[in-house]
């Protein structure tokens, strides 16, 4: 064969191959990789994907496809290192119906090579095929580095969720019970907007009930909530409660002729509260012994005006060495003094308090609404 014909069927052959696609350019073709990989190459000879938009981002330039199963891990892909401003899409399903679960574009400062390389955050569930999108930013093309990397993720309390719990029977007049546990790592629960976990008792007859944080650190525990009846919680108990404090400045709920049935107690872990250990300590008594007693002992008052807007002014004598303390809707102490016959709260914002009058026989408890 004459030399010139051979150069030029070398030539065409080197060329074709230049421009042949990368093997895993379609998504029927994805390359698997698993957790430590990394798996390097090219868009720049990839054909344009058919995939759904995934998040705020569609795709615009051509790219390559990679599979990855679940391992139940927190995932980590990223595209740190590649030569090009890279976006990275994550999706599940199957090729021909793709969910899309996360995408990126920059990556910002988390990229040490450069802030236009991408980083897709996700948790997997076991199992589970996803698939791995490997693109650009507009039309952009080149040369990528995609590595996997697998965390596992931290262990959620035993007591997260209120339906995972055991409640304690509380025998009226019975030593008060110890609940220990952590709010670390607790999850968010969408009734509060912060993370929570739960304890719960059962109460078997009409009961007071006593519920104290003594012996937590006081940054872990700044404010409580009261019980709720059902679980998942969908309201408050109804009745009557007040609000004291250890002498370590936690918090203590009291719970007056409360009927029997279970109580779920939440322990909240987010702020002003900080996750954490914590002690919980739960104690009952029969109606009849504590509480309302207490509570309806003091000297006749009466708060007014209720509404209140910037002073709220209390009627009543009270001998010397009174204190009055005003906490909030979550048990926070927000404001203790002297007896004083008006009270200035244009400080406090809209809402229900407590107002707590304590001399040295008597306790009296009200409520009263701050509303401008």
């Amino acid at each position: 064969m004459n030399k010139s014909i051979l150069l030029l069927v070398f030539v065409v052959f080197a060329c074709l191959k230049s421009f042949a696609q990368p093997a895993n350019d379609n998504c029927a073709n994805a390359i698997a990789i698993a957790c430590g990989g990394t798996q390097t190459g090219s868009t720049v000879t990839a054909t344009m994907d058919v995939a759904p938009p995934c998040g705020p981002f569609t795709i615009s330039s051509p790219g390559v496809w990679y599979t990855f199963v679940g391992t139940g891990d927190a995932i980590t892909a990223s595209l740190c290192g590649s030569a090009y401003d890279t976006q990275i899409f994550i999706y599940s399903g199957s090729c021909g119906s793709l969910t899309c679960i996360v995408s990126n574009d920059d990556a910002g400062a988390a990229c040490a090579s450069s802030g236009l390389n991408s980083i897709a955050n996700f948790s997997s569930t076991l199992g589970t095929n996803y698939y791995i999108l490997v693109t650009g930013f507009a039309s952009g093309t080149g040369a990528y580095s995609l590595n996997i990397a697998c965390v596992v993720p931290p262990v959620a309390p035993p007591n997260d969720n209120c339906t995972g719990i055991t409640p304690t029977i509380l025998v009226n007049g019975a030593a008060a019970v110890a609940f220990t546990g952590t709010t670390v790592n607790a999850t968010t629960d969408a009734l509060f907007s912060t993370i929570v976990v739960w304890e719960a008792v059962t109460l078997t007859e009409c009961s007071n009930l006593t519920i104290d944080y003594c012996g937590t650190n006081p940054s872990v525990m700044q404010s409580a909530l009261i019980v709720y009846t059902t679980c998942p919680a969908t309201g408050l108990t109804s009745g009557t409660y007040d609000v004291t404090t250890c002498l370590d400045a936690n918090v203590t709920f009291r719970f007056f002729n409360l009927p029997a049935g279970t109580y779920y107690l939440p322990v909240l872990g987010g702020s002003p509260n900080t996750p954490g250990p914590y002690i919980m300590h739960a104690q009952s008594f029969d109606c009849s012994i504590i509480g309302i007693e207490e509570s309806t002992t003091a000297k006749s008052t009466l708060l007014y005006p209720n509404p209140a807007s910037d002073v709220l002014n209390i009627k009543g004598v009270f001998e010397k060495g009174t204190i009055v303390t005003i906490t909030g809707a979550l048990g926070k102490v927000l404001l203790t003094e002297n007896f004083n016959s008006s009270i200035d709260i244009t400080s406090l914002p809209n809402g229900v308090y407590m107002i707590q009058i304590q001399g040295e026989n008597y306790n009296h408890f009200e409520r009263f609404v701050k509303a401008k």
